[in-house]
């Protein structure tokens, strides 16, 4: 009997115990130019919000071109309602050549803003296959410098366990940074030197495992420049898409508090960081689930990380047209995860956006408070369950299992 006892609770622990984990590893540190780059994942489970960033620093002369291809991408996984962007500083202009899942081969071109910014974004699924040519390239402005960013993030099906592999190209010697996070936590930041490249990197995070239990968001190197942003070998097999727009119309953003001098923005430009360590900081998208009884997230997530210089400031995310229009900001707010934990943050809505003190990397979204069908006040908000749930639960079995184990044996 007593064997039987031990034996129910035991298979109860296990089943209630630590769920995966998801871990990633890039390898090799050191690459030929045209060299393969992998990233091996395990335990990244389906409704997980996936995010890959490829960053680099180009060394190049002013008003010249530059580029980045990213040819033979191997994505094992499926992401969908995705996001597809590029970003660069220093740059009189921009194009993204990327090849969606029918094939079809599509180039944006954005100006630079008033800063010589440029930033594209685009709603684009990836479905499992092989990505033949992606390319990013530009024209820099009177710097030395240039910053790129590629970056694309979904919601995850397909084999939790695989290898990732992209073919670098378009410089000889360069230092780019990998970074992958997922549910809004990154897993790995590991620079990877081409060419013998040497720069200023990232610290990089180590690539420890991190508890994945629900469904679910510019440094670098030196390189040569010189590749004509006119000799691209794409060819689009039926449609290609170029927004020429001139300089885009910045959007409205909050002053910062005295002293501050340096921001941190979006892709999209909706979401603004003001604080310490502005230049280090990164934002990308992120998916929101398992939200809160009674919010509404209103627009996009954002994954907030540091370099390690620290975070402490505000962040700005602008309040959607539609709502504006429609006069309702009074029950906006900014909400928080931090390791799948929703919280409402002190928010203020200061003209067309809303504003709150932050101190911590997480996933920050515009949230509203829905009213209920009565009419009555909305739901109070409450954090969603986190991994720490099971854990605990497999803790209390075990002990109400010693516990009935000493009463027999009395």
């Amino acid at each position: 009997m007593l064997k039987k006892i031990l034996a129910i609770f035991l298979l109860l622990s296990i089943g209630t115990g630590v769920s995966s984990a998801v871990s990633m590893q890039v390898s090799p540190d050191y690459i030929d130019p045209g060299g393969t780059i992998q990233i091996t994942y395990s335990d990244l489970l389906d409704g997980s919000s996936f995010s890959l960033l490829i960053k680099e620093k180009l060394d190049v002369n002013p008003n010249s071109d530059y580029t980045m291809n990213i040819n033979s991408l191997v994505i094992p996984i499926n992401l969908s309602d995705g996001i597809i962007s590029a970003n660069a500083d220093n740059s009189l202009k921009l194009a993204l050549s990327y090849e969606g899942s029918d094939g079809t081969i599509k180039t944006i071109l954005k100006y630079g803003d008033s800063n010589n910014i440029c930033r594209i974004s685009e709603s684009q699924s990836i479905s499992a296959k092989t990505y033949e040519k992606m390319r990013i390239e530009g024209v820099a402005s009177e710097g030395n410098i240039v910053n790129t960013e590629f970056n694309f993030i979904g919601t995850k099906s397909g084999p939790n366990s695989g290898t990732i592999s992209m073919v670098i190209s378009g410089m000889d010697h360069s230092t780019i940074t990998i970074i992958c996070s997922v549910d809004g936590t990154i897993i790995t930041n590991t620079p990877v030197y081409i060419g013998g490249g040497s720069a200023i990197s990232p610290t990089a995070v180590p690539t420890t495992a991190v508890p994945t239990t629900s469904a679910g968001s510019s440094s670098g190197g030196s390189s040569s420049s010189g590749s004509s942003s006119g000799s691209s070998d794409y060819v689009a097999s039926s449609e290609t898409v170029v927004n020429d727009t001139p300089t885009d119309t910045p959007v409205s953003q909050p002053e910062p508090s005295v002293g501050v001098a340096k921001t941190a923005c979006s892709v999209d430009e909706a979401c603004i960081y003001t604080g310490e360590g502005a230049s280090g900081v990164i934002i990308m998208y992120d998916s929101v689930a398992s939200l809160p009884s009674g919010w509404n997230c209103e627009g996009k997530a954002y994954a907030l990380f540091s370099d390690g210089t620290g975070i402490a400031g505000t962040i700005s995310i602008c309040i959607p047209e539609s709502l504006i229009s429609a006069g309702e900001n009074g029950n906006l707010f900014i909400g928080e995860s931090v390791n799948d934990q929703w919280m409402m943050l002190p928010s203020t809505v200061s003209g067309d956006v809303v504003v709150s003190p932050i101190s911590e990397e997480g996933t920050y979204a515009l949230m509203s408070l829905k009213e209920t069908t009565s009419g009555g006040a909305a739901a109070e908000p409450t954090e969603t369950n986190s991994a720490g749930v099971s854990p605990i639960i497999g803790i209390i079995i075990i002990g109400l299992a010693m516990v009935i184990t000493v009463k027999l044996r009395k």
